[in-house]
């Protein structure tokens, strides 16, 4: 029988964290719909965007869920999922202990929006197809959010004397779950909103202040109970457990890279109002950028023509569909892609976008050529602002690759079949990746002049404990692969190929 005194849901604490929520890349948080694009963005009172706290706790608990790692306290911290039937391990119902908040901008000047147009890209020809245009509002890079969670410490009454869990387990968990969530912001892991595989959304947390209200400590009980809620930086708490984000982190494999643009890049952008230029580079928040639709793009299209290359029916193959598991696809029966036609996968790979460092932008001016005649077209001048390197711009690219399959406890994180579907996934995207790092696959447009065109530097791939880096010194490459895990991706893209019946 339970005790009056020993009430489930007895509040044994609070913890309070607060911070700066900065924007890596452009944020959508789309309202469905709109007057000025196809999707404006979720505005508050003040007209200015905002972010739910229902939309970044989700996107936390997608990162986290696991459902064989995380039960019993995946459910005490993030709360049961009544309507979906799912219960945790001991078949009890929870209230989630995580209290979220609203994000506001802290600009206080007016917001003016970002917009972005996508285009269809016709797979045979590479080019935009007439009439499938789709625009959007985004909020853009480098802009900051108030950031507030607090978390709510509540007792359970466990039926029985002799199981595992215990209410120090659970307060244990509870509170590393807290540490994992900011460290996973803290370091830039957190995607939110819409098109995060097309390199939007990517968020890190700043300016971290943290206070763990113990109520069996009398100074804490009286300094909440009486309002003096002073929080502190999070630099100088001293136990900062991170289990769980360590677990969450093998759910991922993440290639980043550091290539210079060997001679000029554009990735068009029209301008209506600039009497002196026609064309720049595509811009946001006042940065030249290489947008990760375009990148992502570009990685399928070459992907498609290596398969091409050694043979393999893609078709035949069932290549196609693998593809758009792995980048995502849109299918509609109409011109327009909308919000109501589409039908949408969503990929396993998501680009960031990158900003273009180091280059420097000047004017040219260019005739238009008739393609029958090969003769100058008369008044076709036009003229354009390309990022200008000759060797000194970069390009960051990030790219993770996610893991659909169950995780097991061992060190591989995976086991068996399951484990070689993201090797042989992270095996394609090396294979496209070698074309970039050699210069072979342009980047952005007017490739049939000589731009775009790559050189690699740094590549570093992270999968649970392995990491491999490639380096370029000279003439010479360089390699560090700990726990074999480059050689366990080559054998993984030898197996693809045997499958598809290519000859070695």
């Amino acid at each position: 029988m339970i005790k009056i005194d020993e009430k489930n849901g007895q509040v044994l604490g609070r913890i309070l964290v607060s911070g700066e929520l900065k924007l890596k890349t452009p944020l959508i948080i789309g309202s469905g719909g709109g007057g000025e694009t196809d999707n404006d963005l979720l505005r508050a009172k003040d007209g200015k965007p905002f972010i739910p706290g229902t939309s970044w706790a989700g996107a936390v608990r997608d990162y986290f869920y696991n459902e064989d790692d995380f039960n019993p306290w995946f459910d005490t911290f993030f709360g049961s999922e009544l309507d979906k039937g799912k219960k945790s391990e001991s078949g009890k119902e929870y209230q989630s202990a995580l209290i979220t908040s609203d994000l506001f901008l802290k600009d206080e000047s007016p917001y003016i929006p970002e917009y972005r147009t996508n285009v269809f890209i016709d797979g045979k020809t590479a080019t935009a197809e007439d009439g499938k245009l789709f625009d959007y509002e985004v909020i853009p890079a480098g802009k900051s959010f108030d950031f507030h969670f607090e978390l709510a410490l509540r007792q359970e009454i466990f039926n029985n004397s002799n199981e595992k869990n215990t209410n120090a387990e659970r307060l244990a968990a509870m509170i590393d779950y807290t540490h994992s969530l900011i460290k996973l912001l803290q370091q830039g892991q957190m995607l939110l909103g819409a098109k995060t595989n097309s390199g939007f959304g990517r968020v890190v947390l700043t300016n971290i202040l943290y206070r763990h209200f113990d109520f069996k400590n009398p100074e804490d009980r009286l300094d909440w109970f009486s309002g003096k809620r002073d929080l502190y930086a999070y630099e100088k708490v001293k136990d900062k457990p991170a289990e769980y984000f360590e677990k969450a982190k093998k759910s991922f494999m993440d290639i980043s890279g550091s290539f210079f643009v060997e001679d000029s890049v554009i990735v068009r952008e029209y301008l209506e109002n600039d009497p002196n230029v026609d064309y720049q580079n595509f811009r946001s928040n006042n940065k030249p950028v290489l947008p990760g639709t375009s990148l992502k793009g570009v990685i399928r299209q070459q992907a498609l023509k290596i398969f091409n290359t050694l043979g393999i029916d893609a078709g035949k193959k069932g290549l196609d569909h693998y593809l758009n598991q792995l980048f995502g696809w849109v299918e509609t029966d109409d011109k327009i892609i909308d919000a109501d036609s589409a039908k949408a996968l969503r990929g396993r790979v998501s680009i960031s976008e990158s900003i273009i460092e180091g280059g420097k932008e000047a004017n040219q001016t260019r005739i238009k050529i008739d393609y029958f005649t090969g003769g100058v077209l008369e008044h076709a001048l036009f003229s354009e602002k390309p990022i200008w390197s000759r060797g000194k711009a970069v390009i960051n690219l990030n790219l993770r690759i996610k893991n659909i399959a169950k995780k097991s406890n061992d060190d591989d994180t995976q086991s068996g079949k399951e484990n070689e579907e993201i090797l042989t996934d992270a095996a394609i995207i090396l294979q496209v990746m070698k074309d970039l790092w050699d210069g072979d696959l342009p980047v952005g447009g007017e490739a049939s002049i000589g731009r775009g065109r790559l050189k690699g530097n740094y590549l570093q791939i992270d999968f649970g404990e392995r990491r491999a880096i490639l380096a370029r010194d000279g003439d010479k490459l360089l390699i560090q692969d700990e726990k074999n895990l480059l050689e366990k991706i080559e054998n993984a893209w030898e197996k693809f190929l045997v499958s598809k019946e290519v000859a070695q």
